[in-house]
């Protein structure tokens, strides 16, 4: 395997990582709010 696709593996796994411990803190949150923003910077 090229050091490329080695990086690209090692990437994939602590994006992994990340997204496991976000799910098992997120799960003893009762409450949760979504905020999203359909306009960017600030109007005239």
């Amino acid at each position: 395997m090229s050091e490329r696709a080695e990086g690209i593996d090692e990437r994939i796994k602590q994006i992994q990582e990340q997204e496991q411990k976000v799910r098992a803190r997120m799960s003893k949150v009762k409450h949760k709010v979504a905020v999203i923003s359909g306009k960017g910077g600030v109007g005239k």
